[in-house]
């Protein structure tokens, strides 16, 4: 059912209908499939008829999330970060249920806890704790945490600076295609950083960076097309 819901939520294979989609999730969410609660809650969060039903979403996150699924966590912590529920930002509600989350060793979780230490949001300022988590998700498979790993590496946030272990986690996670690290890449040949300087090797990884439309890499093309 959960699945039927997903395909008529996307279109694959039938005619894209979030009222039907709505309808299968309702029933798998019934017997208690946690994925459907996820999939109906971002249905509401993201609007059925482009009318989105924030206060629907978080009860079926919090459902979700009452069997301390990692996924439904993470949508209540970005639901207070955004302050989608009543306008409001809660730093620390956010932090909470992504910190929630990251116990249940969630790599998406854990780095964007990383995010939260690094720069304070909801809880005290700690760079080392944000290199702890950055690391950590990264070996659960999160290519972001990998990605800021480098960055702390790069710029000297909470470790001492070194470009050779920023550039490792880059193209790590370059070559797992992550858009993000890709244009990365392509800064740091450009200006020789960690590196030597290769326009071409920069190009090739702004080029793939845009591909998958990093605005960051697209704005990087066009100043070097237009030098």
């Amino acid at each position: 059912l959960c699945n039927l819901g997903y395909c008529y939520e996307m279109g694959i294979g039938v005619e894209k209908n979030l009222q039907i989609s709505e309808e299968y999730y309702l029933k798998s969410a019934d017997q208690g499939n946690l994925r459907a609660m996820c999939n109906l809650g971002y249905l509401y969060e993201q609007g059925i008829e482009d009318k989105p039903d924030y206060h629907q979403a978080v009860q079926w996150y919090e459902k979700a999330a009452s069997y301390e699924y990692p996924r439904a966590l993470c949508c209540l912590g970005y639901i207070y970060q955004e302050g989608l529920l009543d306008g409001q930002v809660d730093e620390k509600k956010a932090f909470h249920y992504y910190q929630k989350a990251a116990l249940l060793k969630d790599g998406a979780a854990i780095c964007t806890l990383g995010y939260y230490y690094e720069n304070g949001f909801g809880c005290v300022k700690d760079e080392l704790k944000a290199v702890e988590c950055y690391q950590k998700s990264s070996e659960y498979g999160s290519l972001r945490g990998l990605t800021n790993l480098g960055c702390c590496y790069e710029l000297g946030i909470g470790v001492e600076i070194d470009l050779t272990k920023a550039i490792a986690c880059y193209q790590q996670a370059g070559d797992a295609g992550f858009d993000v690290a890709l244009w990365r890449l392509g800064y740091c040949y450009e200006d020789g950083i960690g590196v030597e300087q290769d326009y071409q090797a920069a190009l090739h990884y702004y080029e793939l960076a845009s591909q998958q439309n990093n605005p960051r890499a697209l704005c990087s093309l066009g100043l070097m097309y237009e030098e």
